[in-house]
C-alpha cells in the first residue's frame, strides 16, 4: 500500500492512503486516539490536549512537538503564534514558574526541561 501526504500524529509517522484515510506508516492501522505520544508515552487528556501540557492560560491550542521541536507550536487567544524552538522555550518558562507541579514533571519526562 502506498501512502501520500506524510505527517506526524503524536510523533508517529502517518500518511494518507489512496482512499483518503490516514493510517500509521508502520502498521497501516487507522490514525485514532489509540497511540500515546512517542516522546512521553502519554495519551491526550480527556479534552484532547497533549498530556505534558494540559491546559495553558491564554492559549487557544498548543502542541509539544512530540519529540520533534519543529512540530511544536502555541496559538494564543490573541492570535499570536509561536512555533518550533520558540514554543519549546515558552513551555520551559511556564514550567519554571510552576515548579513541583504535574506540568513540570511531565515536561521533564518528555525531556522538554531539565
Amino acid at each position: 500500500m502506498e501512502l501520500d501526504v506524510f505527517e506526524y500524529v503524536r510523533g508517529h509517522l502517518a500518511g494518507e492512503t489512496q482512499n483518503g484515510n490516514f493510517v500509521y506508516a508502520d502498521t497501516y492501522e487507522p490514525c485514532k486516539d489509540n497511540r500515546p505520544c512517542i516522546k512521553c508515552n502519554k495519551f491526550p487528556t480527556f479534552k484532547g490536549y497533549d498530556a505534558c501540557l494540559g491546559t495553558l492560560d491564554g492559549v487557544k491550542f498548543a502542541c509539544c512537538g512530540h519529540g520533534r521541536i519543529d512540530n511544536a507550536y502555541i496559538m494564543f487567544n490573541d492570535g499570536k503564534l509561536l512555533e518550533g524552538q520558540k514554543a519549546i522555550s515558552y513551555f520551559k518558562v511556564v514550567a519554571s514558574k510552576k515548579s513541583n507541579t504535574q506540568f513540570t514533571r511531565l515536561l521533564y519526562h518528555a525531556k522538554l526541561v531539565k
